[in-house]
């Protein structure tokens, strides 16, 4: 304070230019401009009023991304950031929010924190990562398709892979035309042969290792009918949960189909 009255004083006198006043305390022109004008209305106590609290916000959050953003965390308190503002993006595109643009992955972190959402623990005394692995070989194998791409004779291909839980050996690694039952089956059947059957098979949702979710009209559990061959040979079928990659691994007891 003392020295915006000692700066405001000075730009009083003539015998000193502004600019040159703005170089000696190291401020702007629009800074001494906002000093001086209260100055010559209120004198010092002018000063004492100034707000540091901008005009206007353009990039605060409105109320209905505040909501939206709170009612995906605590409809499933695991979403983070990232899974929050994916969600935002498709209900905007779908139109169930009200709201022009999805906030970045800060700003949603933001809202969290302010709200209490986030639980801030320390790192020593944080739970120590739990690995899911199963305790031997061959307890469970994870198989799933890492997308695909087009070769330079314009053919699709689509990489299969398969692992083994406990030692993360690879067991397959398969480039394939499709992801349809007699392919996938094709390549289980050369894994079966080189390395033995697993008790157990983790796969997603997805085609065409079926859902965990599939029922019929009357309320039955369905099954996809690579499902129903594995069932044949003793191998249980465990689908993660959807939309979560990091599912633990429960060992199930297997479906055996006569």
């Amino acid at each position: 304070m003392e020295q915006k009255l000692e700066f405001v004083k000075l730009a009083q006198k003539e015998d000193i230019g502004l600019s040159e006043l703005c170089r000696r305390y190291n401020i702007s022109r629009p800074t001494a401009y906002k000093w001086l004008s209260p100055y010559r209305l209120q004198g010092g106590e002018g000063l004492l009023g100034l707000s540091r609290r901008p005009k206007s916000s353009p990039l605060k959050s409105s109320l209905e991304v505040g909501r939206s953003v709170i009612a995906l965390r605590k409809e499933e308190p695991e979403r983070g950031a990232k899974k929050i503002r994916r969600l935002l993006q498709n209900g905007i595109a779908s139109g169930r929010y009200g709201i022009a643009k999805a906030p970045a992955c800060s700003t949603i972190t933001k809202i969290l924190d302010r709200h209490g959402l986030i639980d801030r623990v320390s790192p020593r005394t944080a739970a120590s990562y739990q690995s899911f692995e199963h305790e031997s070989p061959d307890e469970l194998w994870q198989m799933d398709f890492k997308g695909h791409f087009t070769m330079l004779d314009g053919n699709d291909c689509h990489a299969l892979t398969i692992t083994d839980d406990h030692s993360r050996f690879n067991i397959g690694l398969f480039a394939c035309s499709d992801e349809r039952r007699p392919t996938v089956r094709s390549r289980l059947r050369e894994a079966f042969k080189k390395y033995g059957l697993p008790l157990a098979i983790l796969c997603d949702n997805g085609s065409p290792w079926g859902s965990a979710g599939q029922h019929t009209d009357d309320g039955q559990r369905s099954f996809a009918r690579i499902e129903k061959w594995l069932f044949r040979l003793n191998i249980d079928v465990v689908h993660g949960r959807p939309y979560h990659p990091r599912t633990p691994k429960e060992k199930k007891n297997a479906f055996i189909v006569p």
